[in-house]
């Protein structure tokens, strides 16, 4: 069995010209009969709060404190959806995501 948990919202003002109303959506995935139970998934929203584009990427780590944490470093660096896959290439490179 599934669960999501939103964690985070962020949301992002109209700017005439070069924004719409948005948001950033940061979700704990946990996925109860895996051995890495827990996830994210990032989803951008519309004004509407309907999803727009989202990526989730599951099982990876035993920890929910540790995919909390990386939430939290994705929230506070305002990474969107498209953006994520790079970001978490990005962090295991350098040894700072290893999963567990």
């Amino acid at each position: 069995m599934s669960t999501i948990e939103t964690i985070f919202l962020r949301v992002f003002s109209e700017l005439e010209l070069l924004q719409k109303a948005h948001a950033f959506q940061y979700d704990l995935t946990m996925d109860a009969n895996a051995h890495k139970r827990f996830g994210v998934q990032i989803s951008r929203l519309d004004a509407s709060r309907r999803v727009t584009h989202a990526r989730a990427f599951r099982q990876l780590t035993e920890s929910r404190e540790r995919a909390v944490r990386l939430l939290c470093y994705l929230y506070e660096n305002g990474v969107s959806p498209v953006c994520a896959e790079g970001v978490l290439q990005d962090l295991a490179a350098q040894k700072l995501w290893d999963g567990d």
